[in-house]
């Protein structure tokens, strides 16, 4: 099977699964975030209402749209597949240490830890990394 086809076939899959997956094999060395959101989509509700909310937020999805890679930002149920992501992909998937987990790679410099608890601190970390 082809490159192409195990990605449809992820994104189909991950998006039965309520995930938002957007590929481009570009990124590292262009300056621009490539971030990836691990969760558990079944406890999405028990997290707390301010953290929550950075999954659905405006503001994270404008500030991904200008500053981060096309198709740079990713959000998976921490039981996807992820064998079968790009290989641009799957360092930053590499072994979230609690849930929800972010990593941002820029550069091919990779931070990764704990989602913040608010829509304003994801913003200001993905500022931190991406630039306002």
């Amino acid at each position: 099977m082809d490159n192409r086809r195990q990605a449809a076939m992820l994104a189909a899959a991950l998006m039965v699964a309520g995930a938002r997956l957007l590929l481009h094999p570009g990124g590292i060395g262009t300056g621009k975030l490539r971030v990836l959101i691990v969760e558990e989509t079944a406890q999405r509700g028990q997290l707390p209402p301010d953290q929550a909310a950075v999954f659905t937020a405006k503001a994270i999805r404008d500030y991904a749209g200008t500053h981060c890679v096309e198709g740079g930002f990713l959000t998976l149920d921490k039981d996807a597949d992820l064998s079968k992501l790009p290989a641009a992909w799957k360092p930053l998937a590499a072994n979230p240490k609690s849930l929800p987990w972010m990593a941002i790679e820029v550069n091919g410099r990779i931070h990764a830890g704990p989602l913040p608890g608010t829509v304003e601190k994801t913003l200001a970390l993905l500022q931190r990394y991406g630039g306002a």
